[in-house]
């Protein structure tokens, strides 16, 4: 028994590094967040929303494992225990599984709609030239901040929310604060990423500046877009339900940043700004089904 135990925990240990599994639920949730707000609540079990399930986490798993691929160098130093750098899966088997993903999320997201193969196309192109060259978004700039919170935010809440609605009626303010917040946390993983980012000439706000300019530039941020979401919806321009959002929003950034401050432990910093990211779309589903804010 106990070797069965140890066997399947290092098969499960074996597939969060490889697959990063964390993601998947957060991609779950904005794709089931997505299918909740376009059909006005929980509905009923169908093959569409199977197949566009299995779009988004056949994408996602394609992405990441691609993503594994084309930074073998930086993870041997930043993360020498995932497969690739570790010798556990050869760069071969992990290219053809990364295609056989891709290809079995677009065969789904063809049987669920055209809509949602359309953005199932554009999101793993998203992962492709964020990873891959010659355009590699993940070294540049800002630009590997935007085309990862435009996939883990965007995309994953469009594939569900098209399943029901057509496009142009999802929440986009909604979608802009989730989007906002996603923009600047995804920096929360460079912490602890800076040494084989620096070596290998990847372009982020802490391999750039440092850590604690980029602390202190990371928590200004977050609290000045907050402030300014809660200014216009204050003045109506934005639906009243932000100013929840970026209240919870300031508070969290604080207890986070001055956590840091006290303990420079990024991984926890990473976990907690992961965790708000789960705590936002449970709190859009708590608002959404107690009516306390109308969001649509």
């Amino acid at each position: 028994m106990d070797s069965m135990l140890g066997w399947l925990k290092h098969k499960i240990t074996f597939l969060h590094h490889l697959f990063k599994l964390e993601d998947q639920l957060a991609n779950g949730l904005s794709f089931f967040v997505g299918i909740i707000l376009a059909f006005g609540g929980i509905p009923p079990l169908s093959m569409n929303l199977l197949y566009g399930f299995l779009a988004v986490s056949g994408s996602l798993l394609g992405i990441n494992l691609l993503n594994q691929i084309t930074d073998i160098k930086i993870d041997k130093i930043n993360k020498p225990h995932r497969p690739l750098p570790s010798g556990k899966m050869s760069e071969n088997t992990a290219t053809i599984l990364s295609a056989i993903l891709f290809l079995g999320a677009c065969t789904f997201a063809v049987l669920a709609s055209l809509q949602v193969f359309y953005l199932t196309i554009f999101y793993i192109f998203l992962g492709i030239v964020y990873s891959a060259e010659p355009i590699r978004l993940k070294e540049r700039f800002l630009f590997n901040n935007l085309a990862t919170a435009i996939g883990y935010n965007f995309l994953n809440f469009l594939i569900g929310w098209v399943i029901f609605q057509p496009i142009l009626q999802a929440p986009f303010p909604l979608l802009l604060l989730l989007f906002t917040y996603d923009f600047i946390a995804i920096n929360s993983k460079d912490y602890f990423d800076l040494a084989g980012d620096k070596k290998f000439g990847v372009k982020t706000l802490v391999s750039l500046l440092g850590v604690d300019a980029a602390m202190k530039i990371d928590r200004h941020a977050h609290f000045l877009i907050q402030l300014t979401f809660i200014l216009l919806a204050l003045l109506g321009f934005l639906p009243s339900y932000i100013i929840a959002f970026s209240v919870i929003t300031i508070v969290f950034v604080f207890v986070m940043f001055f956590d840091l401050s006290q303990n420079k432990n990024f991984m926890r910093f990473y976990h907690m700004s992961f965790g708000m990211h789960i705590i936002f779309r449970i709190l859009i589903l708590v608002l959404f089904f107690t009516h306390i804010f109308k969001l649509l």
